[in-house]
């Protein structure tokens, strides 16, 4: 099994800075139906697209990365992007190659899948990935658990062993198995933890789209909270409900006003998401803001003990040893967590070691640093 499993329910994953339970996420009227709200999200994305997308470089860009357009089943024009058939409204890769300048994403993708796919054990493992209701090239939780295995892989393809992908539909494996000279094995779990931060990434990417001077603000480690708390719960129906949302205030004649206030006193709030502020920047007079933040070394304990709780006892870790469990996420307040004083001092017995690492797209896990705990592996 390679995909990240959800967290335990934990009684301390809604943690950290106490919110007003009276702050709603969403003002639309109570009488939007599901049916309206996925509607007036798509919207906002089609608004996303037709200020961003280029289609010229889409279409180069298809050819440029062949391996990346055949395996993350990029539709062939920006027509097919915006997909009704789609969970979640869109096809989030061929989104990113529509609208991102910078090709550096993409190039680093076709280079880890292009090394990945020649491994033992890949075809197996990819049809984890690849359905066509949960692909990864689609949902954006999935893309960074499976950007993350990739990294994993090009770790230790770099090093003297063979690796592979054990993955079995009938028994439980850690997700990649390391072989080395002399006859021995490494067995390696990779795990990219998350909790809503990815949903939050993804809203910020498409009011980038919108217009670049739009943002979210919101304090640090805020506690996982359905009500204060927009994008906690379901990925895709916090997804529809925060764009269903925000689609009202950034209609083009809405947008036009906001925009001439910020070039008066900046910036200016677009709207309110329970704990998080929508604002628009401009070239006014800046309005200073009180931005406090919480603590993020009160919210290391707790992240910690959700990665060794949800993983200790996954894909038959105690009987493949030994193992190491390698842990990253791009969240800003997971990384604002790690510190010198970060280091997982007792595993469950199941585990041998954990890397917490702090790596980002285009960085390579030896580069990045990592909190090493237990016995330190090649």
């Amino acid at each position: 099994m390679t995909a990240v499993s959800p967290l335990l329910p934990l009684e301390d994953v809604t943690l950290i800075g106490m919110l007003d339970p009276t702050i709603r996420s969403s003002q639309l009227p109570m009488s939007v139906t599901g049916v309206e709200q996925r509607s007036l999200a798509q919207s906002l994305v089609k608004h996303s697209l037709d200020n961003s997308a280029d289609p010229s470089r889409y279409k180069i860009r298809l050819k440029t990365y062949p391996l990346l357009a055949k395996m993350g089943g990029l539709p062939k024009d920006l027509d097919g992007i915006l997909n009704d058939e789609c969970s979640s409204l869109f096809h989030g890769l061929a989104f990113r190659m529509a609208t991102y300048d910078s090709d550096t994403l993409f190039a680093r993708l076709e280079q880890l899948l292009s090394r990945a796919c020649k491994a033992e054990g890949w075809e197996r493992e990819y049809s984890n990935w690849s359905s066509e209701k949960d692909h990864w090239a689609t949902e954006w939780n999935k893309f960074n658990q499976f950007l993350w295995l990739l990294q994993c892989y090009e770790y230790y393809a770099d090093r003297d062993g063979k690796v592979s992908f054990p993955y079995s539909e009938d028994n439980a494996k850690p997700d990649i198995r390391v072989t080395y000279s002399d006859g021995s094995d490494l067995y390696v779990e990779c795990y990219h933890y998350t909790k809503w931060w990815g949903t939050e990434q993804l809203v910020e990417g498409l009011l980038y789209a919108v217009d670049k001077n739009l943002c979210v603000e919101r304090k640090s480690n805020i506690r996982y909270d359905c009500e204060a708390n927009p994008f906690a719960g379901p990925p895709v129906e916090a997804l529809i409900k925060v764009l269903a949302e925000l689609s009202e205030h950034l209609k083009p004649d809405q947008l036009a006003k906001l925009r001439k206030q910020a070039s008066v006193e900046t910036p200016v709030t677009v709207c309110q998401l329970g704990e998080f502020n929508v604002l628009l920047e401009g070239s006014g007079e800046y309005n200073g803001r009180d931005n406090a933040h919480g603590d993020p070394n009160d919210s290391w304990p707790i992240f910690r003990n959700e990665i060794l709780r949800s993983k200790a006892e996954e894909n038959d870790l105690a009987n493949h040893r030994p193992n190491l469990l390698l842990v990253n996420c791009l969240g800003l307040d997971f990384q604002l967590s790690l510190n010198n004083n970060s280091e997982v001092l007792d595993l469950n017995s199941s585990l041998d070691g954990v890397w917490i690492c702090a790596c980002g797209i285009d960085d390579k896990v030896e580069s990045c640093r990592r909190l090493m705990t237990h016995k330190s592996h090649p």
